[in-house]
């Protein structure tokens, strides 16, 4: 169900002509590399504060140097737990939005600390942390990103996510313990 909202959300951005990569790192990084042709001849932008990765903004994306209503659609992936205020970012995705503007997200839950010198790791979201981070958004859709037994297993390796996803299958951790995951993808309409 996961990799199905993320590939239909992300087509669905690739139709619109502005898009900004938010946290991008290297262009078409963090499961973007498989859909590169989708956003052939669109304004795709990306923005990170780190200039090595050679994004088209250098910027924090506390506050960014983009005029209101800029963009149709954003992008924010494994970036909001590495914010020191996500709820200022939020607002500064809100602003940059255009009308009926989107914006596909994913933020961890049950994960493992990954900062480093560069960024650091600040946050875990809930599903009611999420809302709330969201709530001026019209619209918002969420799924789970891994169950309960494969988001434990997953530092693991492979061989955890096999074993995770058949506990997960037999204990059917995902309508039982739906609100304990690896992270949430969340999609939001302005």
């Amino acid at each position: 169900m996961r990799r199905d909202f993320f590939d239909e959300k992300i087509r669905y951005i690739a139709n619109l002509e502005s898009i900004l990569d938010l946290g991008s790192g290297r262009r078409f990084q963090k499961q973007l590399a498989p859909y590169r042709q989708l956003f052939q001849n669109k304004k795709y932008v990306t923005v990170d504060l780190n200039p090595e990765t050679k994004p088209d903004i250098a910027a924090d994306v506390h506050q960014l140097p983009l005029s209101d209503a800029s963009f149709e659609a954003a992008l924010c992936y494994s970036v909001l737990e590495h914010c020191r205020n996500p709820f200022l970012v939020m607002e500064e995705i809100y602003r940059v939005l255009k009308p009926q503007g989107v914006v596909l997200i994913y933020v961890p839950f049950l994960y493992l600390y990954h900062g480093n010198k560069q960024y650091g790791d600040y946050w875990r979201f809930t599903e009611d942390g999420v809302r709330e981070l969201c709530k001026k958004f019209k619209e918002i859709e969420m799924v789970p990103a891994r169950p309960y037994f494969e988001a434990y297993f997953h530092p693991v390796g492979r061989m955890g996510l096999m074993a995770g996803r058949i506990l997960d299958f037999i204990a059917g951790s995902a309508r039982k313990f739906p609100y304990q995951t690896s992270g949430w993808y969340v999609f939001l309409k302005k």
